[in-house]
């Protein structure tokens, strides 16, 4: 079993309970603060009978595996051809969102169909006040298959609506699709989008195939298209940074962290890391997972045997590359680099901010009590020096 403890989350249930037989009980499903031990973060093709090193999903699979976005529907199967609910995708996207502002659990009894204190309550009402789905009429459509347009629709609503970024595509982007004119009105755009950020392909024979119902391999397949492949960065760090969130250290400040940096990457910094204080460390290993090893110190302002390994050096790169903001000279951003000094103890901290409203800044630290943990501050803490923002 793998030494991290992870946030349950509805969206996990909902795929490897899918076909079992097993019901989810109101009592556990809703509770998304709930924590059980993770399964072994392992290969998805030892794991699982019906993935093999030479399919095309075996990546996705693991990529979303990894990340506790999708398990398997029993313990060594994880059914790739299984068809996907309209439920099941937008709890993904809810469990993809991660964010203390989003959870809002008033019952909002917008769809017939949708009942309080099922599973899939909390994700369908912040999805259709977000936007990001209308439902058909006064139903939502529980338990409905969906199909290829419409996730990538529910996707593109996502991405424009909730993370409120434009998406922009060629009017000719579906031009190599013999089946293009099957695609529906309300479905164009999101399609044309996804196409051209290869979020989506074809299914071969120049088809596009938008009115077939989704499957869980190809679900898992878009996932991780959106989140490594288009040009959303921040939420490819994000995923990496949560995937974290539970882990602990060992005796003496050992973590994995360090050791692997220590062992794979001893150029990184001046010397080895572990047995020290890690919250920088896993700063810079969540960079490195995220983005590769180049280009990770890059946006860390970083360069090979740097000191590297210290809050105060790292902030310090961000400076001298005119990449820092003090607290309240500006608003921080998800994906900022946050930092910390503690008079009293003369020591410095730093984590990734996760979130900001208008009133507090959250994030995801290292060594925070030991472990990857989510914390809060008021944007007006004494303690908050500011924010190395990479020039992703």
């Amino acid at each position: 079993m793998k030494d991290v403890i992870k946030k349950i989350s509805a969206f996990t249930m909902a795929f490897t309970l899918l076909g079992t037989g097993t019901a989810i009980t109101s009592s556990i499903a809703p509770q998304l603060n709930c924590v059980i031990t993770a399964s072994a973060a392992e290969s998805v093709t030892s794991k699982f009978s019906d993935v093999n090193p030479g399919d095309w999903f075996a990546e996705a699979v693991q990529f979303v595996y990894d990340r506790y976005i999708m398990n398997g529907t029993s313990d060594n199967t994880f059914s790739p051809q299984a068809e996907v609910t309209r439920e099941q995708f937008v709890t993904a996207l809810f469990n993809m969102a991660d964010d203390p502002q989003k959870y809002d659990n008033t019952y909002d009894n917008c769809f017939t169909d949708v009942g309080k204190d099922k599973w899939y309550t909390t994700p369908i009402m912040w999805a259709y006040h977000w936007g990001i789905t209308s439902g058909y009429g006064s139903k939502f459509g529980v338990g409905d298959k969906i199909s290829r347009e419409q996730l990538v629709t529910m996707l593109y609503n996502y991405e424009t609506k909730f993370k409120k970024r434009p998406c922009n595509a060629p009017s000719n982007a579906l031009g190599k699709f013999d089946d293009r004119k099957d695609v529906s009105g309300f479905a164009l755009t999101p399609m044309r989008w996804a196409v051209s950020q290869k979020i989506i392909s074809g299914k071969g024979d120049n088809k596009l195939a938008p009115n077939d119902t989704a499957t869980r391999a190809e679900c898992a397949q878009v996932i991780k298209n959106y989140l490594v492949k288009g040009n959303m960065p921040v939420d490819r760090l994000m995923a990496v940074v949560r995937s974290e969130i539970g882990y602990k250290e060992g005796a003496n400040n050992y973590n994995k962290y360090a050791e692997e940096f220590d062992s794979k990457y001893p150029n990184w910094y001046n010397g080895k890391k572990n047995n020290n204080p890690w919250c920088d460390i896993f700063v810079d290993w969540c960079f490195l997972k995220a983005f590769g090893y180049n280009k990770a110190q890059s946006l860390l302002c970083q360069t090979d045997n740097s000191t590297g390994a210290g809050c105060l050096n790292s902030m310090n790169f961000y400076k001298n590359n005119g990449q820092f903001i003090p607290r309240g000279n500006g608003v921080p951003k998800p994906g900022d680099q946050i930092f910390f000094y503690y008079p009293s103890d003369k020591q410095y901290h730093t984590g990734i901010v996760e979130s900001v409203d208008s009133s507090k800044v959250y994030t995801i630290e290292g060594n925070a009590g030991n472990q990857v943990a989510r914390r809060s501050y008021s944007l007006k803490n004494s303690s908050i020096v500011g924010y190395g923002r990479p020039a992703y």
